[in-house]
């Protein structure tokens, strides 16, 4: 078990520093120094969108980040947590579904259509489309799997 508590505490470190830098970056406003489209409005939208997608992470992340360290403190709720990762139905039921191969698809492809968006309006759309679509069909068989095994 003390296996595990490392690798949650991993985990707590990794998603503060990912949340601090992201945060970081949209505060010193770094994403404005690439502008070459000269569609205000449209750069008006990705703002709103970045701001949207940072507060969404930031969001997760501390709920993710007080979750854990409140089972840390607590045997029985860290106990459960394992038996939950651990489990082997879930476990199979997430390789059906893609493993993490399809989130990190998905999410690499939102971040890439983020930075296109600073180049071409139709190249975003398109890859955050792709990229709504892989979320999409990764919970689709993940509900579909729960259901039939």
């Amino acid at each position: 078990m003390e296996k595990y508590k490392k690798t949650l505490m991993k985990r707590i470190w990794l998603m503060a520093i990912i949340g601090i830098a992201i945060t970081l970056m949209y505060l010193l406003d770094i994403p404005e120094k690439l502008r070459p489209i000269d569609n205000v409005h449209f750069l008006d939208y990705i703002k709103g969108f970045q701001a949207g997608m940072i507060s969404v992470l930031d969001i997760m992340f501390v709920y993710l980040i007080v979750r854990y360290i409140t089972t840390l403190k607590n045997e029985v709720k860290l106990k459960r947590l394992y038996n939950a990762e651990m489990d082997e139905r879930q476990k199979f039921i997430r390789e059906k579904t893609g493993g993490n191969v399809m989130w990190v698809c998905a999410v690499t492809i939102i971040i890439g259509a983020i930075i296109a968006a600073y180049f071409n309006e139709t190249v975003f759309f398109t890859m955050l489309g792709c990229g709504v679509f892989l979320l999409l069909t990764k919970k689709f068989l993940s509900i579909y799997y729960n259901g039939k095994y």
